[in-house]
């Protein structure tokens, strides 16, 4: 895995913290995760945010302090990372300084809208960056709520009904804003001649065993049984997609090519 894809782990992975717990704060009635749960998430998001910046500057070859300003104020990649800073650091505030519901979501698509152009998004559309970015936040939601379900509270199986409407509809809407994406970036289904390709069949089949986990998981609950290995195995499976979404999200499509997530300055 690149160093880029390593960052865009990190910040997937801070997102389904701080959105995923954010999101749980409406289903948990412990009012869960704390504080301590949430900054974490916008820690990893930053810092993924910030060496990916550096990242970028160095292999372009932009070694100066002032080039940093430039690249994030005159790249679209650069002003969707200070989007994606600003959404963070405001979602954090609302969540610890009880901001109404609609701040808090308002925060939550600026730091989303940030990471849907980012990656492939950099080079689309306002349409093509929605896309990410619902995409992105079904996916912390989902991630999240399973992590919570993990870390607590003891009584997981009122937890896990609850949560289990809101699993549905992230599942729904990753499926439908995955099937667009993909068509858009390969200009068709993909084949597996390509590194793309071959990256998108391993997510699916991911994807594939997470449902499947989370169908035996419902049988289980129906039943009242111990649910916290097939969470765990749903977890496992949900880190792998994301670190394939990661990975495919600076890998070049078979419609546009190399990745151009990171211009040079014009």
């Amino acid at each position: 895995m690149s160093v880029l894809a390593l960052t865009k782990l990190l910040m997937y992975l801070g997102t389904a913290l701080l959105v995923g717990g954010v999101a749980a704060r409406a289903w948990r009635p412990d009012n869960q995760p704390g504080g301590s749960w949430l900054a974490f998430g916008a820690g990893l998001i930053s810092i993924g945010s910030l060496i990916q910046v550096g990242v970028t500057l160095f292999t372009l070859g932009y070694l100066t302090w002032p080039d940093v300003p430039v690249y994030l104020q005159q790249t679209v990649p650069g002003r969707a990372t200070l989007t994606v800073l600003l959404g963070t650091a405001l979602l954090l505030a609302s969540a610890l300084s009880r901001w109404p519901t609609w701040l808090s979501l308002l925060a939550a698509g600026t730091l989303l809208w940030g990471l849907g152009g980012l990656g492939h998004g950099a080079t689309h559309g306002p349409s093509v960056r929605l896309l990410h970015a619902v995409h992105a936040g079904a996916m912390a939601v989902w991630l999240g709520g399973v992590l919570n379900l993990l870390g607590g509270p003891e009584e997981r199986l009122p937890a896990l009904r609850r949560f289990r409407p809101v699993a549905t509809v992230c599942v729904v809407i990753l499926g439908v804003t995955g099937v667009v994406a993909t068509w858009e970036h390969a200009g068709g289904w993909p084949t597996l001649t390509t590194r793309y390709g071959q990256l998108l069949l391993l997510k699916l089949v991911f994807v594939v065993l997470a449902l499947a986990a989370a169908g035996v998981l419902r049988r289980f609950l129906a039943q009242r049984k111990q649910v916290y290995g097939l969470l765990s195995l749903e977890l496992v499976l949900l880190g792998l997609i994301v670190t394939l979404t990661a990975s495919l999200s600076v890998t070049p499509t078979p419609a546009h090519g190399t990745v151009p997530t990171y211009p040079l300055f014009g």
